[in-house]
């Protein structure tokens, strides 16, 4: 904001400031008349006070401001009125009928060119190209019944228990837990072939030494090993 002109007119006297006047002398530069007038605004808004304080309450401040085009009716309408309203609407619109064909809206053709073709059939069959039902095939209903009997689905390509046993590095086979539930069923866990192993040695020896005393040929069975599904590709 720039100070007042203190310009005076022909003929007609500048009064300075250290006058009663209050106006600027025509002595003072434009420069130092700027700060001077500057320094005085400055004044003025620091002691300049609100004749109110300000609040506001958060908890009924409306933030969504109403629409413009939004009215009160003065009139109130019962709930029968507001039915035959919407009866007499829908009967004059048929909105939800728009994509359905002459056939399926109305019992009797409306013209004389739709009593050519009233019951008739379409030619051409509605084309299922952009149609995606829910449907199985050979494949879908395989993976199902494997993973229904299994547990486990044919795809993968590792037993999560043998992959869970690689990742911790705990040996279960003397931890006696019985890992082949879990995943796959039909795989014998290690602690199952120890102990399988285990007696079979124990009935090869009393076996042996039964032939022995009786003079029969020794027969030693293979050690029971741990079977494994090979993994699908």
């Amino acid at each position: 904001m720039l100070p007042p002109s203190n310009q005076s007119k022909k003929g007609q006297p500048v009064q300075g400031t250290s006058g009663h006047g209050g106006m600027f002398s025509a002595k003072i530069d434009p420069v130092s008349r700027n700060a001077i007038w500057k320094e005085h605004c400055l004044k003025e808004e620091a002691k300049h006070k609100l004749s109110a304080e300000f609040s506001i309450n958060p908890s009924t401040l409306v933030y969504i401001a109403e629409k413009p085009n939004k009215y009160k009716p003065s009139i109130s309408l019962t709930q029968p009125e507001i039915d035959d309203a919407k009866r007499l609407l829908g009967s004059v619109f048929m909105s939800n009928k728009t994509d359905l064909t002459p056939t399926e809206k109305y019992e009797m053709p409306q013209t004389a060119s739709q009593e050519y073709g009233w019951c008739s059939r379409p030619f051409v069959e509605p084309d299922p190209f952009f149609s995606f039902p829910h449907k199985g095939c050979a494949i879908t209903k395989f993976a199902a019944a494997y993973e229904e009997c299994m547990h486990r689905s044919p795809y993968a390509r590792r037993n999560p228990v043998d992959q869970h046993v690689a990742k911790s590095g705990v040996d279960y086979a003397h931890t006696g837990v019985n890992t082949s539930r879990i995943g796959s069923p039909s795989v014998t866990s290690s602690a199952q072939a120890s102990s399988i192993n285990a007696k079979g040695s124990r009935m090869i020896k009393t076996s042996s030494k039964l032939s022995s005393e009786s003079g029969f040929p020794q027969v030693r069975a293979p050690p029971i090993q741990e079977e494994s599904i090979p993994s699908a590709a």
